[in-house]
């Protein structure tokens, strides 16, 4: 039985050497780490070898060549947390879980802890993820409370509130991994109950981030004369005196609930109203010109139907009416220089890729990012998925690329998974087809810093331990498995 569930994997991902990192992070979901005998099974029943399974397994971190314990906790020591102390909160779980060097799992078999490189919550740091739940500014004397807190919210992750139906007023909330490791979760939660209990005729909206960490949890309202407001860093226990303080329930007997729990709340009504409002009016909005972030803390981030009313896939429409040649000449002339941090001229980049003589060709989204401060592109993935997607086709269209695939970082869960929905929605909403048999694939890493390097992710995504390359030959002439390939930051695409 356990021979067929690996054949069925293989199977399912395919059996050719390049599909080995895919392969055994399906192995190490099913088992929590590759067991040797499994890693056998695997070199039996497919083109991979051994050799290589050991040469991939040993080089990326993700991957756990022994058992490991139920939940795994990693402390993030890239360069923004590692000088907030993050190596001193890694020995701090490691004492509270009463694990000796060299282990990182305790007795128990609960807990493994692990250093990761970057969870891109820089202006959360130090950040700390457990699982898929991510906490921000998590200090030494907090280990025990964001344990319990933790298991606390795995035991009641299936619990889910209902929300009214749509109405003119609307609270608004971003969940992505920022705001969620500063508590947002736990606010979107208490203003389900809230809104559901007093019956309130609000719309509960989640939204992309604003980009203000410091200022999460935050929500928005919008009232019924279409006032805007803002209140920052809340609390579970202001969110009803502030929902109470803008919304009157229809209900005669929601009313009477209301009226008394404003009794009750009245002392700290003000207080809460006071501290947490706050305006967009000071030099740190006024400043700014939104472009890959538009709209943002107003659109829903996997809404297509609100990316498509806001003039989402407009481009790509007048992209693939257009000659390629006009379309680099464009992008030349708006001077767009990549965003990952090299800054050559992506008219440039593009037109090299197109004009390359080959049977395939193929277009990469980097999203290994891992940088400091680089969170901007785990931000751009959770928060404008269709945005991304759509610079990914305009590049596909334009260089006349086969395939596209978006590599994203282990350590991103949340927009793996965000991506993951976009793409599916796209598919059935027949978006992808800009050419026959086009398919846009997500690749997740499996942890390597270096991997950010295009030469690298190359290596990783062919299945192979991801270092770098000496250049030429570049991407644009000879790239994944040989073939022409352009390679872009997600930024550069949004």
């Amino acid at each position: 039985m356990e021979k067929q569930k690996i054949i069925d994997i293989i199977n399912k991902i395919g059996n050719k050497k390049n599909n080995v990192i895919p392969i055994l992070q399906e192995i190490q979901k099913e088992f929590k780490y590759l067991p040797e005998n499994i890693l056998r099974l695997i070199a039996e029943n497919s083109e991979i070898t051994m050799a290589q399974i050991s040469s991939v397994a040993t080089f990326y971190s993700d991957f756990k060549l022994r058992p490991v314990g139920k939940h795994i906790i990693k402390v993030c020591i890239g360069t923004a947390c590692y000088v907030k102390g993050a190596d001193d909160i890694y020995k701090a779980f490691k004492e509270e879980l009463n694990i000796k060097e060299p282990d990182d799992t305790d007795n128990g078999k609960q807990f493994t802890v692990l250093k990761v490189a970057c969870l891109g919550c820089c202006m959360l740091a130090p950040a700390v993820q457990i699982d898929n739940h991510i906490y921000g500014y998590v200090q030494k004397q907090d280990i025990k409370q964001v344990i319990d807190m933790f298991l606390s919210e795995f035991q009641n992750e299936s619990k889910k509130y209902e929300v009214c139906n749509y109405n003119k007023a609307e609270v608004r909330i971003c969940l992505c991994s920022s705001c969620s490791a500063s508590g947002s979760n736990k606010i979107y939660n208490e203003l389900t109950r809230c809104i559901k209990k007093f019956g309130y005729p609000v719309n509960l909206k989640i939204v992309s981030c604003m980009g203000i960490s410091y200022k999460t949890p935050l929500i928005q309202i919008i009232d019924e004369k279409s006032f805007f407001y803002h209140y920052g860093n809340v609390s579970i226990n202001s969110i009803e005196s502030i929902l109470h303080y803008h919304f009157k329930p229809k209900k005669i007997v929601n009313k009477i609930r209301s009226r008394f729990s404003n009794f009750v709340s009245a002392i700290y009504e003000k207080k809460n109203i006071d501290e947490n409002r706050f305006g967009l009016n000071d030099n740190y909005f006024l400043q700014q010109e939104h472009i890959t972030t538009e709209l943002c803390g107003e659109t829903s981030p996997i809404d297509i139907d609100e990316y498509k009313k806001n003039k989402g896939f407009l481009a790509l429409r007048h992209v693939l009416k257009q000659n390629r040649n006009t379309i680099i000449e464009e992008l030349k002339k708006s001077g767009l220089r990549g965003r990952g941090g090299a800054g050559f001229f992506t008219g440039e980049k593009w037109e090299l890729t197109k004009k390359a003589v080959a049977g395939k060709k193929y277009v990469i989204c980097n999203a290994d990012e891992g940088d400091p401060g680089a969170f901007m592109d785990r931000m751009l993935l959770e928060s404008f998925p269709f945005r991304v997607i759509e610079g990914l086709l305009i590049a596909a269209y334009t260089v006349d690329a086969d395939s596209a695939i978006i590599y994203v970082r282990e350590e991103y869960s949340k927009a793996v998974e965000i991506i993951a929905k976009a793409i599916n929605i796209c598919l059935e909403k027949n978006i992808l087809k800009i050419k026959d048999n086009f398919d846009v694939i997500i690749f997740k890493g499996a942890g390597s810093f270096v991997c950010g390097e295009e030469t690298a992710l190359i290596e990783s995504i062919e299945g192979k331990r991801g270092v770098p390359k000496r250049k030429p030959p570049f991407p644009a002439e000879a790239g994944l498995f040989g073939y022409p390939t352009l390679i872009n930051n997600v930024e550069t695409l949004a």
